[in-house]
């Protein structure tokens, strides 16, 4: 066997164990980041889970109150569960938070509410002992003369769109200006 040979034979068994050892090095590296996100899941998933029953409430119907909680309550949770995902954990907090109190709170916003003279206006109340009595546009006779002068278009029995709701409406109004002009007592 000539020199060269050899070297080439030599080069070869070299690049063949440098190979093998990066391949060996890159499956190391590929497991060590999957088993990292297997581990997480597991230690995760109850967060996920309470996170996506928050989303599931919201798809719901709800009052403004309830929407403005389940919102805080939402971030909350998708903060925990963001924190598990990243292993970071969340900063403990052994203190108590301290009460507020309610006269400062007063006092901060007293000269504020002083000045403004919106806040000065009093209101009246509402009486809810008297009956609410709703009346139509027209009574007796001239209501009966109205039914029988107007006439619904039929798009306008249930308007699919705003521009068909707008129609009616004027529509409405044309009619109403109409009646007015040409009924006589």
């Amino acid at each position: 066997m000539s020199a060269d040979l050899l070297a080439r034979i030599a080069m070869t068994r070299f690049y063949l164990i440098l190979l093998s050892y990066f391949s060996v090095t890159v499956i190391f590296v590929l497991t060590s980041f999957l088993s990292f996100n297997v581990e997480a899941k597991p230690r995760c998933k109850s967060l996920l889970l309470k996170l996506h029953n928050i989303q599931a409430l919201q798809r719901k119907g709800y009052t403004l109150k309830q929407g403005q909680a389940l919102i805080r309550k939402e971030n909350k949770a998708r903060g925990k569960w963001w924190q598990c995902e990243r292993k970071i954990s969340p900063p403990q907090t052994n203190k108590k938070r301290p009460k507020k109190n309610k006269k400062s709170y007063k006092n901060k916003y007293k000269s504020h509410i002083g000045k403004a003279s919106l806040y000065n206006v009093r209101l009246k109340s509402f009486n809810q002992h008297r009956a609410i009595v709703i009346k139509a546009k027209y009574q007796g006779d001239k209501r009966k003369a109205w039914q029988r002068f107007y006439e619904k278009p039929a798009q306008c029995q249930q308007p699919k769109t705003l521009q068909v709701f707008a129609y009616c409406s004027d529509n409405k109004l044309q009619q109403q200006a109409i009646f007015e002009r040409d009924f006589i007592r």
